[in-house]
């Protein structure tokens, strides 16, 4: 016992210095830990902040380079508007006058030049795809209050009408301000134009959403078409159609072509039909009464095209004024009608959408609002 008393005795004591010294040592390293803390915070802090500086500019870069690509882009078209609308530019339209006065009809390749057709078309693509569009509406009548019916077998494009004035179709608004004037130029040249009030009417964005299926339906992977019609058969006022196709790459495996049949006036034959091909960027002009009947061939792949209808005032008054239709008649001639396709080209018609269009015999048109040339 005396000997581990006195080990024990030997050991040092802590001293009250000692003790100051661990705690002034444990309030260091806390300090430290504190500081190191607020390093640490700071350094994200200033991380962040050159994280959302970098994004800024990557913003502003874009911005940039977005402007740049608009700038580029409106001076381009307005080097296509200014071409098209030079006075001295008298070419198209009377190559156009030339067509129409020989065989009813008249193309113009190249018309708008890219990139400003290729942004029409996607400005079409976009309101496909987008939901926007609608199945073309058969008959209605002249009055077009009549029966109407979707039959895609018959009829098979995909529709939307606009004005050109919508924020999605800007560029549909300068290809129409360009053919407003070819338009009027066409009409100081010919006879049966002159002295009328020409106007236009709404703009019909289409697409043809065909496929290479021979075995599949209309837009279900098999082919579309639009069976031979006349876009004014009853003097419900459309005196020109003009057609903006817009189909980059078009092939002839494709399809699609328009087959126009041209009469003169007095209803004789001027030939045999003609097959026009969708080409992009190329613009038809014909008559749009029984001098041009016509029909889209099947199509095998997706086809937009922008129609647009020029009206005399003076004859779509004529038929908003006097419809003499005798509706019951006009109603069993329509179920005759749909008899009639359905054992030709086979399919079930069904009741058009919600959305209101204009139906293929003209007849709604006759009452949609027009527009004055610009």
């Amino acid at each position: 016992e005396r000997e581990r008393t006195g080990r024990e005795s030997t050991m040092p004591k802590k001293s009250k210095e000692d003790a100051d010294s661990i705690e002034n040592i444990t309030r260091m390293i806390k300090e430290l830990h504190d500081r190191q803390k607020a390093a640490e915070a700071e350094l994200k802090r200033a991380s962040d902040e050159m994280k959302t500086k970098q994004a800024q500019v990557e913003l502003a870069r874009n911005d940039l380079a977005k402007a740049e690509r608009e700038r580029e882009r409106t001076g381009q078209e307005a080097d296509a508007a200014v071409r098209m609308l030079s006075k001295d530019d008298t070419s198209i339209p009377s190559l156009i006058v030339t067509g129409l006065q020989t065989m009813g009809y008249a193309f113009v390749d190249k018309f708008l030049g890219d990139p400003l057709a290729s942004y029409v078309r996607q400005e079409l693509v976009n309101m496909h795809s987008g939901g926007t569009f609608n199945s073309g509406e058969l008959a209605g009548g002249k009055t077009g209050k009549n029966l109407k019916y979707v039959l895609p077998s018959v009829r098979g494009d995909l529709i939307r009408y606009v004005r050109g004035t919508e924020e999605e179709c800007h560029n549909i608004g300068i290809y129409v301000q360009i053919l407003d004037q070819i338009i009027l130029q066409i009409q100081e040249q010919v006879d049966e134009l002159k002295g009328e009030v020409i106007k236009r009417g709404q703009i019909m964005c289409t697409c043809y959403p065909g496929g290479p299926d021979e075995t599949a339906e209309c837009g279900q992977g098999g082919p579309c078409r639009y069976v031979r019609h006349c876009d004014n058969p009853d003097r419900n006022g459309r005196c020109l159609t003009a057609i903006l196709y817009l189909n980059p790459n078009w092939e002839p495996k494709h399809g699609g072509c328009l087959r126009i049949f041209p009469f003169s006036k007095e209803g004789d034959s001027l030939g045999d039909a003609a097959d026009l091909a969708p080409l992009h960027d190329r613009l038809l002009v014909f008559w749009s009464d029984r001098r041009c009947p016509h029909e889209v061939m099947p199509t095998k792949a997706y086809r937009y095209t922008v129609t647009i209808w020029f009206y005399i005032e003076r004859e779509r008054d004529e038929a908003i004024r006097t419809p003499d239709v005798d509706e019951e008649k006009e109603s069993l001639r329509i179920l005759g009608e749909i008899n009639k396709f359905k054992e030709e080209f086979g399919g079930v018609p069904r009741p058009p959408s919600d959305v209101a269009t204009p139906s293929c015999g003209g007849g709604r048109l006759a009452t949609v609002d027009l527009e004055e040339l610009d």
